[in-house]
């Protein structure tokens, strides 16, 4: 009688730990889906981005677009527009209202020709 109540309760007890073992794999399961989630999204979102300021965008190739995004990047109004929106971020998430908002709406579509020059190549 001792031996089967100790087996039962040593039963029950594995019995708590499978579960308890089936949540923490389903809680993993979850962050994994919500980070591919949020990752997907962010993807999506910065595609959408690139062809909608950039249209032409598709009949470039991986390593074009990588020079073309590397050069406007390294270009100083594109960094002046960086600095910008990194402000206003850190304005805003000290829970300051926006000062100085520089209109930078359409800057890529005035000249979208000075981004895709060739970059010097310096090596």
């Amino acid at each position: 009688m001792l031996q089967n109540n100790a087996q039962k309760k040593i039963d029950a007890a594995q019995k708590k730990f499978e579960q308890a073992k089936a949540r923490l794999e389903a809680e993993k399961k979850k962050q994994t889906e919500n980070r591919r989630r949020f990752e997907n999204h962010h993807k999506y979102m910065m595609g959408g981005a690139v062809v909608k300021y950039f249209p032409e965008c598709y009949s470039f190739d991986e390593k074009e677009m990588n020079r073309i995004i590397a050069a406007a990047m390294k270009s100083e109004e594109c960094r002046r527009v960086v600095r910008i929106i990194m402000d206003e971020a850190a304005e805003k998430e000290q829970g300051k209202a926006s000062v100085g908002n520089d209109d930078v709406s359409g800057s890529l579509e005035e000249d979208p020709e000075e981004f895709l020059e060739e970059p010097d190549e310096e090596e």
